[in-house]
């Protein structure tokens, strides 16, 4: 008994420190909520999808990703661009740029438009003084040497196409 008294403090300290329950796995784990920013884009994307397009990313550069968010009016809030190609078998391609507004929804502002067998590139100068962004996009017409470039931004809440060349 002796024995037994010595014992049950150090039990009931371990007891204390232990602080485990018993749980089930799936307690444990769940799986994130999207925003509700990210569900009002991901309405605005599906449109697309649901016409037959295909995303489709750039193939060189930094800004690889299908879908970019990135602030080009200058506004604090970013925009997304979308890159997709018209069907999976066709040779065009749509940069939709969707604004952001301040409940959080997204309202598309038009594309920018281009023919190739990629998107070689994008990029986003600055395009004002008061730091709004153009966007740069390098279409990659045959071959890796044949090119050609479009320049837009976003004026007025509608996208506008300041240059297209082939070089």
């Amino acid at each position: 008994m002796k024995r037994f008294a010595r014992l049950l403090p150090l039990l009931c300290l371990f007891g204390l420190l232990c602080g485990c329950q018993l749980r089930s796995g799936e307690d444990l784990l769940t799986a994130p909520k999207p925003t509700e920013e990210f569900l009002a884009l991901q309405t605005e994307l599906d449109k697309e999808l649901a016409a037959g397009a295909v995303y489709a990313a750039p193939v060189a550069g930094s800004n690889r990703g299908y879908i970019q968010l990135i602030d080009l009016n200058g506004d604090n809030r970013d925009e997304a661009i979308a890159f997709f190609r018209t069907s999976s078998m066709s040779n065009e391609f749509n940069v939709k740029i969707y604004e952001q507004q301040e409940d959080g929804s997204y309202l598309d502002r038009g594309a920018i438009q281009g023919v190739g067998v990629a998107i070689h590139d994008v990029s986003y100068p600055q395009f004002t003084r008061e730091g709004a962004r153009s966007i740069q996009i390098t279409w990659q017409v045959t071959g890796e040497s044949v090119l050609s470039m479009s320049v837009g931004a976003l004026r007025d809440g509608s996208v506008e196409t300041l240059l297209a060349t082939d070089y």
